[in-house]
């Protein structure tokens, strides 16, 4: 939810990070950025009114960590210095993210695994 504040605050700026980044048109730099921001609110509002225990929520989560992880390889790979996680407010290198995201997902599976365990007892 801070990563679709924080772009949602500087804007244009990450449009035009977006648009270096994947090499697009201004215009579709925009729209990647304004599904990527309804995308994070939209989970973040399902994690908060506890739809994490739906199959379907779980499943889009871990896609999206993963697809995530795969972004931030790229950006090593492509020597990248900015994952664009928060748009252009905070710089954080993909190394850092790559950890923080390979973090996330091992959480998110033991969460649900806890959570697993506790609804078949």
């Amino acid at each position: 939810m801070a990563s679709a504040i924080m772009k949602l605050a500087d804007f244009e700026d990450s449009i035009d990070l977006i648009q270096e980044m994947f090499d697009l048109q201004h215009h579709n730099a925009r729209l990647l950025l304004a599904i990527s921001i309804l995308f994070e609110i939209m989970m973040a509002m399902l994690v908060v009114v506890r739809h994490f225990q739906s199959s379907e929520t779980y499943l889009i989560l871990i896609l999206a960590i993963s697809l995530f992880i795969v972004i931030n390889g790229w950006q090593i790979y492509t020597q990248q210095e900015n994952c664009g996680c928060f748009g252009t407010m905070v710089q954080m290198s993909p190394v850092v993210t790559l950890a923080k995201n390979c973090f996330l997902l091992f959480l998110a599976v033991s969460i649900r695994k806890k959570m697993s365990g506790r609804n078949s007892a």
